[in-house]
């Protein structure tokens, strides 16, 4: 038994469903995050993904699927 395998959606502390706006707002910040850090690929990774939130289409292996 996982130790979360009491957290199902009704009892989470948490919504679930997360807006696009944060998602890429928490994905800009671990970008500025990872750039401190000295990761700057990391940081151009996130911040494309951050970018590709917005798009109905996302990037994978740098292919468009949808």
């Amino acid at each position: 038994m996982t130790v979360l395998a009491h957290c199902v959606p009704e009892t989470a502390a948490f919504p679930l469903a997360v807006s696009v706006l944060m998602m890429s707002d928490r994905l800009i910040t671990l970008a500025q995050q990872a750039d401190r850090a000295g990761y700057s690929a990391t940081a151009t990774r996130l911040l494309h993904l951050a970018h590709d939130v917005f798009d109905d289409k996302l990037a994978v292996d740098g292919r468009l699927v949808n």
